[in-house]
């Protein structure tokens, strides 16, 4: 009988080993580890401090630990960047808990500072594209008179036009088309086809729209024309 508990015994240590050898670890499921030191807490103070210093706006955020718990106090410039912490924090190693205690700044300045900020950036990036706006303006300008010349011309629309009314409907398409063509030009030089595609989608849009609004109008004007001047459309 010693024999056969002898062995049973061994059988219930080998089961319940490796949950036992398992205790005290921090496991995929999120568990809290049994044991903490101040090394493992002063390695993630540290850390923490130094994605905020790289992050810059959280000079005035302390961050302290105890037992894998992350105190931040302080205050930033936005509620955002406060209410961001949390999130970041979470993903630092052997964290167990997070107390933000960080608030939204009541300075002025502090606050204006980003837009500040911000607004220099943006006035520093329109300093160096400034050459190329010029540029395209100047191509805007110069395609679009090229087509104001001709569509303003009478000959030869009024020609090839059986009346007034189809010689301006093409004077109006040929401007068109070459106002189109130095949009295009222009956009493509400050390489901004997304948004070259975006006014050619609106542009479509209000043309179709247009031409509904009008479709009325100019079939009652060309019926018009029609009978009071036949000789115009069937010659006899």
């Amino acid at each position: 009988m010693s024999l056969v508990r002898l062995i049973f015994l061994i059988v219930a240590v080998s089961i319940a080993g490796p949950g036992a050898s398992q205790e005290g670890t921090t496991g995929t499921n999120g568990t809290i580890t049994a044991v903490s030191d101040a090394a493992t807490d002063a390695a993630i103070a540290v850390r923490i401090r130094e994605i905020l210093a790289e992050l810059g706006g959280y000079e005035d955020v302390t961050v302290t630990v105890a037992e894998g718990i992350v105190t931040l106090r302080g205050t930033t410039a936005s509620a955002t960047e406060a209410s961001g912490l949390t999130s970041l924090v979470t993903r630092i190693e052997n964290v167990v808990a997070i107390k933000n205690e960080v608030t939204e700044t009541t300075d002025i300045v502090r606050r204006l500072n980003p837009a500040i900020g911000r607004f220099q950036a943006r006035l520093e990036q329109l300093i160096t594209i400034l050459p190329l706006v010029l540029i395209s303006a100047a191509v805007f300008v110069s395609i679009s008179s090229i087509g104001w010349l001709i569509s303003s011309r009478r000959q030869p629309w009024n020609r090839i036009a059986p009346n007034l009314f189809i010689a301006d409907l093409y004077r109006q398409i040929i401007m068109i088309v070459f106002v189109v063509i130095a949009m295009v030009v222009a956009l493509d030089i400050l390489n901004a086809s997304a948004l070259l595609g975006t006014i050619l989608g609106a542009a479509g849009i209000v043309g179709l729209a247009f031409g509904f609004a009008v479709r009325d109008t100019v079939e009652n004007y060309i019926a018009s024309i029609m009978l009071s001047h036949p000789a115009a459309f069937w010659p006899q």
